[in-house]
């Protein structure tokens, strides 16, 4: 029993330097070199090839002939498709004068005159369609109805709308839609409004520039009262006012 004592703390003994040493650098460079043979080999051998990488200096990357692996870029395609993309019609403010004749009753000729302007968007390759605002005056005139000569004084009219573009492929030539609200003022206290309709044909100048030829067609509700001898009727009618008109327009 007192022998078994005697080994239990002789290894006790024993094992605390074994423990104590595992954590200090000492013993980690023992134990390095404990390490078989063909490990310590292989160690030296790799420290042995990064003295002679140092000592040979950085590393000579090998030389790459750029013009012989790069490839050819051809610049046609993608210079086309910048020139395009600038190229290519975009929206547009717009202004323009249009002089014309208008029948606002029938069979007598005023002379009309307008400004207007506006915004188009582009719809697709050949359409744009915008907004518009107009400022006009028909002048006054003398004419003969019946027995009697009449004076028909000058009407300032002003409308607001929508309008359309349809270009005819690369021709120059175009098609015009206008649709909107309008009202003018006769002078007197006297006014009317309705809605304007029209259409046109024209031809671009350059991409700034343009002529148009359009009709347009004035519709509008007025009351009437009409005293007989011995019977009155009153009501309402639909009366309407044509205009044609020549404009010049400058895109911006």
């Amino acid at each position: 029993m007192q022998l078994a004592r005697t080994l239990l703390f002789v290894a006790a003994v024993a094992a605390l330097p074994v423990h104590a040493q595992s954590v200090s650098p000492a013993w980690d460079a023992y134990r390095a070199g404990q390490q078989p043979e063909h490990t310590q080999a292989a160690s030296q051998a790799e420290r042995e090839a990064v003295a002679d990488t140092a000592a040979a200096g950085p590393a000579t990357l090998p030389v790459v002939d750029t013009a012989a692996e790069t490839p050819r870029v051809t610049h046609g395609a993608p210079a086309t498709a910048a020139m395009s993309v600038i190229d290519a019609p975009r929206g547009q403010f717009f202004v323009a004068a249009q002089v014309g004749q208008a029948w606002v009753i029938d069979d007598v000729r005023q002379d009309a005159k307008a400004i207007s302007a506006g915004y188009r968007w582009q719809a697709g390759p050949s359409v744009q369609v915008g907004i518009e605002g107009t400022a006009g005056r028909i002048d006054g005139t003398s004419f003969n109805l019946g027995r009697g000569s009449y004076d028909v004084d000058n009407s300032d009219y002003a409308t607001l709308g929508a309008n359309a573009r349809f270009q005819f492929g690369s021709s120059p030539m175009f098609a015009m839609t206008r649709l909107g609200y309008w009202y003018a003022d006769l002078g007197e206290g006297d006014s009317v409004d309705g809605g304007y309709a029209g259409v046109g044909l024209g031809v671009d100048f350059n991409r700034h520039v343009n002529l148009t030829l359009a009709y347009t067609l004035h519709a509008y509700a007025s009351s009437y009262y009409y005293r007989g001898w011995n019977y009155s009727v009153s009501g309402t009618e639909i009366n309407r006012a044509d205009l044609v008109t020549l404009g010049l327009e400058a895109r911006f």
